[in-house]
Protein backbone atom coordinates (compact mmCIF):
# COMPACT_ATOMS: atom_id res chain seq x y z
CA UNK A 1 0.00 0.00 0.00
CA UNK A 2 2.81 2.42 0.93
CA UNK A 3 4.60 1.69 -2.36
CA UNK A 4 1.51 2.63 -4.40
CA UNK A 5 1.18 5.89 -2.47
CA UNK A 6 4.83 6.71 -3.19
CA UNK A 7 4.52 5.85 -6.88
CA UNK A 8 1.48 8.13 -7.24
CA UNK A 9 3.35 11.06 -5.78
CA UNK A 10 6.50 10.82 -7.94
CA UNK A 11 5.31 13.47 -10.37
CA UNK A 12 4.83 16.01 -7.57
CA UNK A 13 7.90 15.62 -5.39
CA UNK A 14 11.44 14.55 -6.25
CA UNK A 15 12.07 13.32 -2.69
CA UNK A 16 9.08 11.01 -2.99
CA UNK A 17 10.36 9.94 -6.43
CA UNK A 18 13.67 8.76 -4.97
CA UNK A 19 11.91 7.01 -2.11
CA UNK A 20 9.88 5.12 -4.70
CA UNK A 21 13.01 4.24 -6.69
CA UNK A 22 14.77 2.96 -3.57
CA UNK A 23 11.81 0.83 -2.53
CA UNK A 24 10.46 -0.40 -5.86
CA UNK A 25 13.56 -0.65 -8.05
CA UNK A 26 16.44 -1.15 -5.63
CA UNK A 27 14.48 -3.04 -2.99
CA UNK A 28 15.74 -0.84 -0.18
CA UNK A 29 13.55 -0.18 2.79
CA UNK A 30 13.31 3.33 4.13
CA UNK A 31 13.49 3.60 7.88
CA UNK A 32 11.68 6.80 8.82
CA UNK A 33 12.13 6.13 12.54
CA UNK A 34 15.90 6.48 12.97
CA UNK A 35 17.09 6.10 16.52
CA UNK A 36 20.60 6.42 17.90
CA UNK A 37 22.11 4.38 20.67
CA UNK A 38 24.41 6.41 22.93
CA UNK A 39 26.01 4.42 25.77
CA UNK A 40 23.04 2.05 25.94
CA UNK A 41 20.52 4.91 25.90
CA UNK A 42 18.13 5.16 22.95
CA UNK A 43 17.80 8.63 21.40
CA UNK A 44 14.86 9.36 19.12
CA UNK A 45 14.41 13.11 19.56
CA UNK A 46 15.49 14.86 16.33
CA UNK A 47 17.08 17.81 18.12
CA UNK A 48 19.10 15.59 20.43
CA UNK A 49 20.20 13.36 17.52
CA UNK A 50 21.32 16.43 15.56
CA UNK A 51 23.37 17.55 18.57
CA UNK A 52 25.01 14.11 18.84
CA UNK A 53 25.98 14.22 15.15
CA UNK A 54 27.24 17.79 15.59
CA UNK A 55 29.39 16.86 18.59
CA UNK A 56 30.81 13.80 16.81
CA UNK A 57 31.63 15.64 13.55
CA UNK A 58 33.09 18.63 15.44
CA UNK A 59 35.44 16.32 17.34
CA UNK A 60 36.50 14.68 14.07
CA UNK A 61 37.39 18.07 12.58
CA UNK A 62 39.26 19.15 15.71
CA UNK A 63 41.27 15.90 15.67
CA UNK A 64 42.04 16.38 11.98
CA UNK A 65 43.19 19.97 12.60
CA UNK A 66 45.53 18.82 15.38
CA UNK A 67 47.14 16.19 13.17
CA UNK A 68 47.36 18.31 10.03
CA UNK A 69 50.16 20.40 8.59
CA UNK A 70 47.67 22.61 6.76
CA UNK A 71 47.57 25.01 9.72
CA UNK A 72 50.99 26.24 8.58
CA UNK A 73 49.70 27.06 5.10
CA UNK A 74 49.27 30.80 4.51
CA UNK A 75 46.57 31.48 1.92
CA UNK A 76 47.79 35.06 1.47
CA UNK A 77 50.81 33.67 -0.38
CA UNK A 78 48.50 33.20 -3.37
CA UNK A 79 48.01 36.97 -3.65
CA UNK A 80 51.60 37.42 -4.80
CA UNK A 81 50.78 35.34 -7.89
CA UNK A 82 48.03 37.72 -9.00
CA UNK A 83 49.17 40.91 -10.70
CA UNK A 84 45.97 42.23 -12.31
CA UNK A 85 42.89 43.63 -10.52
CA UNK A 86 40.60 41.78 -12.91
CA UNK A 87 40.94 38.20 -11.76
CA UNK A 88 38.00 36.70 -13.65
CA UNK A 89 36.11 37.72 -16.77
CA UNK A 90 32.48 36.92 -17.63
CA UNK A 91 33.54 34.11 -19.96
CA UNK A 92 35.33 32.36 -17.08
CA UNK A 93 32.29 32.81 -14.82
CA UNK A 94 30.07 31.40 -17.61
CA UNK A 95 32.35 28.37 -17.90
CA UNK A 96 32.14 27.82 -14.13
CA UNK A 97 28.35 28.07 -14.28
CA UNK A 98 28.14 25.48 -17.04
CA UNK A 99 30.26 23.13 -14.87
CA UNK A 100 27.74 23.28 -12.01
CA UNK A 101 26.14 19.91 -11.41
CA UNK A 102 22.43 20.63 -11.63
CA UNK A 103 20.96 17.77 -9.61
CA UNK A 104 23.38 18.08 -6.71
CA UNK A 105 22.17 18.94 -3.23
CA UNK A 106 21.83 22.59 -2.39
CA UNK A 107 23.40 24.48 0.47
CA UNK A 108 21.79 26.88 2.89
CA UNK A 109 20.98 29.28 0.04
CA UNK A 110 18.65 26.58 -1.36
CA UNK A 111 19.58 27.52 -4.93
CA UNK A 112 19.98 24.62 -7.35
CA UNK A 113 22.65 24.70 -10.05
CA UNK A 114 19.97 24.32 -12.72
CA UNK A 115 18.46 27.66 -11.67
CA UNK A 116 21.79 29.46 -12.03
CA UNK A 117 22.37 27.77 -15.40
CA UNK A 118 18.94 28.95 -16.53
CA UNK A 119 19.73 32.62 -15.72
CA UNK A 120 23.37 32.44 -16.86
CA UNK A 121 23.17 35.47 -19.19
CA UNK A 122 21.63 37.66 -16.49
CA UNK A 123 23.84 36.66 -13.60
CA UNK A 124 27.35 36.17 -15.02
CA UNK A 125 28.29 39.87 -15.15
CA UNK A 126 27.19 40.67 -11.55
CA UNK A 127 28.84 37.46 -10.31
CA UNK A 128 32.03 38.41 -12.11
CA UNK A 129 32.03 41.73 -10.24
CA UNK A 130 31.37 39.99 -6.88
CA UNK A 131 34.09 37.40 -7.48
CA UNK A 132 36.65 40.03 -8.51
CA UNK A 133 35.73 42.20 -5.54
CA UNK A 134 36.12 39.18 -3.24
CA UNK A 135 39.60 38.50 -4.61
CA UNK A 136 40.61 42.16 -4.46
CA UNK A 137 39.47 42.79 -0.89
CA UNK A 138 40.26 39.34 0.57
CA UNK A 139 36.79 39.42 2.13
CA UNK A 140 34.58 36.40 1.56
CA UNK A 141 30.85 36.80 2.16
CA UNK A 142 29.86 35.09 5.42
CA UNK A 143 27.07 33.18 3.69
CA UNK A 144 29.68 31.41 1.54
CA UNK A 145 31.37 30.06 4.66
CA UNK A 146 28.23 28.38 5.98
CA UNK A 147 27.25 24.88 4.96
CA UNK A 148 24.56 22.34 5.58
CA UNK A 149 26.06 19.20 7.14
CA UNK A 150 24.27 15.97 6.24
CA UNK A 151 25.19 12.74 8.09
CA UNK A 152 25.55 9.87 5.58
CA UNK A 153 25.56 6.29 6.83
CA UNK A 154 28.83 4.51 5.97
CA UNK A 155 28.51 0.99 7.32
CA UNK A 156 27.53 -0.93 10.42
CA UNK A 157 24.60 -0.29 12.70
CA UNK A 158 22.55 2.80 11.88
CA UNK A 159 21.97 3.55 15.54
CA UNK A 160 25.67 4.33 16.14
CA UNK A 161 26.73 7.90 15.34
CA UNK A 162 30.31 6.78 14.60
CA UNK A 163 29.02 4.87 11.55
CA UNK A 164 28.20 8.12 9.75
CA UNK A 165 30.31 10.59 7.80
CA UNK A 166 29.53 14.27 7.33
CA UNK A 167 28.79 15.67 3.88
CA UNK A 168 28.97 19.43 3.66
CA UNK A 169 26.69 21.19 1.17
CA UNK A 170 27.95 24.70 0.47
CA UNK A 171 26.04 27.45 -1.31
CA UNK A 172 25.88 27.50 -5.09
CA UNK A 173 27.69 30.84 -5.29
CA UNK A 174 30.48 29.50 -3.11
CA UNK A 175 30.78 26.50 -5.45
CA UNK A 176 30.96 28.86 -8.43
CA UNK A 177 33.64 31.00 -6.81
CA UNK A 178 35.71 27.93 -5.95
CA UNK A 179 35.32 26.65 -9.52
CA UNK A 180 36.54 30.00 -10.91
CA UNK A 181 39.58 29.92 -8.63
CA UNK A 182 40.36 26.29 -9.52
CA UNK A 183 40.01 26.99 -13.25
CA UNK A 184 42.32 29.99 -12.94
Amino acid sequence: MREKKLLKSVNRNSKEYWKAINIKVLGKSINEDLKLNQNGREISDGFEMANKFSEFFKKKVEDLEKSSDCLNFDITDLNSLITDKIYFNTQEVNEAITCLKSPKAMGLDEVLGVVIKHILNSISKPLCWVFNNTMDTDITPKAWKLSKIIPIHKKGEKDNVTNYRPVSNISSLSKLFERCVINK
